[in-house]
């Protein structure tokens, strides 16, 4: 799937080069993400709901009282949201004490690391330095990726996450007969559960990975008891963790799967989003939805939250009967949503009131426009099968996923910092030709 050799390629950079150029795109991506996090300081009654519970699940397990929301006794399990981010952040206050603060800045240091690991890995993809660091820079310089170090939210993990497991997956047939293969092949597989269980729409991606590395390990190796005790191992740290946290949730009254309680709600959620296309005048939706998300406020315990989404889902099963026509017919107006993230970062705006809508319109004709360039880049590089199948196995699996379910542009952005160097691919071919080659590939 790689299409490179197995040695590392510089493509005319040498190494001492190479790391200048990776260590100035990760101190500008730094630099820009605590610009936000000191310009546009997060406060308590500015938080989103979704960031209050991460930060009371963190604050809950540095205390003793387990993955969960309560705030007094008996501390009833949390089945909302999921465990790699408050991880995280519990470690970090076990250590620096309760300061939300110091989460914003390993967020900075996440999105640094995604920015300059996804320079490294369009090189590869490209086989081209100067089109791959300059799509770096568009991300980098692209102010939704740096703006999401300034929110207690998963999305600069789950950059860091997507990148990392990329890097991965195009130098591992450089490791693959390496002493050092098992080792690289374990932490694949714990880098991709973690990703799964910090975001669970990462599962499809999760899975065609992890088929296409069992496939690399065993071609012309059937018989090889190395190459399937290497998968074994790659199975064993990706599917072990997410097992365990499937077994945690069906056993508190949810299905078998990494997948929290709220599905149905948030049909209902969308449904509410996009009224002006989906709901008749005067149509409401059901108040469950609104008391299930006051959770954040007041929480509530399994066995209400699972009945409130059990009533949401009722009413998006009698509204789809009548309406499904509107809700297909309203796909394209919510997959633009999807790539028109208009916000710098999930809190309020900087700048007073008459200047935030214009803040609004540039955000989200940026995001708009550097998608638009990765798109077209990847079909400039659509003869590249790496380069092709990471694409379409991300963004393209998660565009489809989220139009037939939900289009919020919060889930295209940890995608950035992988998929939007691809725009550095088509910008250098056109210069190159129009203005021939004093910039080549080197």
């Amino acid at each position: 799937m790689t299409g490179q050799g197995d040695s590392e390629r510089h493509w005319g950079v040498g190494k001492g080069h190479l790391l200048l150029k990776t260590g100035l795109l990760a101190i500008t991506a730094f630099a820009l993400s605590g610009m936000w996090i000191v310009t546009n300081p997060q406060t308590a009654h500015r938080q989103r709901p979704d960031a209050i519970l991460f930060e009371g699940i963190a604050v809950n397990l540095v205390q003793g009282n387990g993955l969960s929301v309560d705030r007094h006794p008996p501390f009833r399990p949390e089945i909302t949201r999921t465990p790699v981010l408050p991880l995280m952040a519990a470690g970090i206050f076990a250590v620096a004490g309760h300061h939300r603060e110091a989460v914003l800045w390993l967020n900075a240091l996440l999105i640094a690391a995604a920015v300059a690991l996804g320079y490294r890995v369009a090189r590869r993809l490209f086989e081209d330095d100067t089109a791959a660091y300059l799509g770096a820079w568009i991300v980098s310089l692209t102010p939704q990726v740096t703006g999401a170090a300034n929110c207690f939210l998963t999305e600069p993990l789950a950059m860091f996450q997507l990148v990392l497991s990329a890097w991965l997956l195009v130098r591992w047939t450089s490791w693959q007969s390496s002493p050092r293969a098992p080792v690289i092949a374990a932490c694949f597989g714990l880098v991709l559960a973690s990703a799964v269980l910090n975001r669970v729409n990462f599962a499809v991606p999760a899975i065609i990975a992890g088929v296409w590395l069992s496939f690399q390990i065993l071609r012309d190796r059937f018989r090889s008891w190395r190459a399937w005790a290497l998968v074994v191992v790659f199975a064993i740290c990706l599917g072990g963790p997410v097992l365990g946290w499937s077994a945690r949730n069906a056993s508190l009254g949810l299905s078998f799967g990494p997948m929290g309680v709220g599905k149905w709600t948030g049909y209902v959620y969308e449904i509410r989003r996009f009224r002006s296309y989906l709901l008749e005048p005067g149509e409401q939706t059901p108040q469950a939805e609104k008391e299930f998300w006051r959770h954040y406020r007041s929480p509530k315990g399994p066995t209400e939250l699972i009945a409130l989404d059990r009533q949401n889902r009722a009413w998006v099963e009698r509204w789809f009967d009548d309406h499904r026509g509107r809700w297909l017919a309203a796909i394209p107006q919510r997959v633009l949503h999807l790539f028109s993230a208009d916000r710098i970062s999930v809190y309020r705006q900087p700048g007073s009131r008459s200047v935030r809508p214009t803040v609004h319109t540039v955000a989200r004709w940026t995001s708009r426009a550097v998608w638009l360039f990765s798109i077209v880049g990847l079909i400039a590089v659509w003869n590249r099968k790496t380069a092709r199948y990471l694409w379409l196995t991300t963004l393209a699996v998660q565009v489809l996923f989220s139009a037939f379910t939900a289009c919020n542009t919060r889930y295209l952005i940890p995608f950035m910092p992988l998929l939007i160097p691809y725009s550095g691919v088509i910008i250098m071919r056109l210069w190159r030709n129009f203005f021939g080659r004093g910039l080549s590939k080197t």
